[in-house]
Parts: structure tokens; sequence; C-alpha cells
């Protein structure tokens, strides 16, 4: 297994309701390692098209198309985060911004290092 430095970094919200199935309710990916296709739900710009880059899967958009399925922890609809973070600090500015979080540039840039397992 290959472990990819500064890539295929995940930041999510998640709702885990007592004895209900749960799980992510918004999420943003920064580099990951495939794309995401919105099939024929979401801005109608994005349908079909293939997000190859960082996006957000954002909690309102994913909401109004599904309550069932985001309660079930399901986000079909992505929107591209622009433009591109370039790198992890950036990254943490924008998901600060979006889930006003205070201060998240405490949170230390990982120790990436690339090792073949």
């Amino acid at each position: 297994m290959l472990r990819r430095p500064d890539a295929d970094v995940v930041f999510q919200l998640e709702h885990h309701p007592f004895s209900e199935f749960g799980g992510p309710i918004c999420r943003m990916e920064w580099k990951p390692l495939r794309g995401h296709t919105n099939k024929g739900c979401g801005p109608k710009a994005l349908q079909f098209r293939e997000i190859r880059g960082s996006h957000h899967h954002p909690f309102d958009l994913n909401w109004a198309h599904s309550e069932k399925e985001v309660k079930r922890g399901k986000l079909p609809i992505a929107i591209p985060i622009e433009p591109e973070p370039t790198n992890f600090r950036d990254f943490l500015a924008i998901i600060g911004k979006a889930f006003k979080i205070k201060n998240i540039q405490l949170i230390a840039v990982p120790e990436w290092q690339a090792v073949l397992l």
C-alpha cells in the first residue's frame, strides 16, 4: 500500500443519532484520489460532469435533494472548491470559513511522508 502525502484529505461533519443509522452530513475533500459525479442531481451545470479536484458536499444542497439520504450518511451532490487549495493550510482556511471554526489554523500540518508498505 502506498501512502500518498499531501493528498486525499477529508473533513466531514457527522451526525449519529441514538439507535439510528447516521453518518456524514457534509464533507470537504482535498486532492481526492477519484473524481465525483453528481449524476442527474445538483446544480444543472454540474449534473453528469466529473469533478476531478477538491470538492465540497454541502449540507444544504444534499438535504434539499433528499433528507432521507443525508440521514443515512449519503451525500450525492458535490461542488468544486475554487480556486483549488494549493496546500493544507489553504484547505484549513476554507474549512474554517465554511464551518465557522475559529482558530482552525491551530491544527498542525501533518508530517507528510510517502511510505511504500
